[in-house]
């Protein structure tokens, strides 16, 4: 079933709230986690896609 996958995804995307990484966040006051990091790299992909100089090889 499609949406039983989608869910076990949605929950493992969620624990990844849990997993520090080793580098501080931007003001040195705790670890930042996975899903932080994670969430900040899918923003700044959203972000240069126009920029990509061969956009016809990222758009599936």
């Amino acid at each position: 079933m499609i949406l039983e996958k989608e869910i076990k995804f949605i929950l493992a995307l969620d624990a990844l709230k849990n997993v520090n990484r080793r580098n501080f966040n931007h003001d040195d006051s705790r670890r930042e986690n996975t899903a932080e990091h994670s969430w900040q790299i899918v923003v700044l992909a959203q972000i240069l896609l126009p920029y990509a100089k061969i956009m016809s090889k990222l758009i599936c």
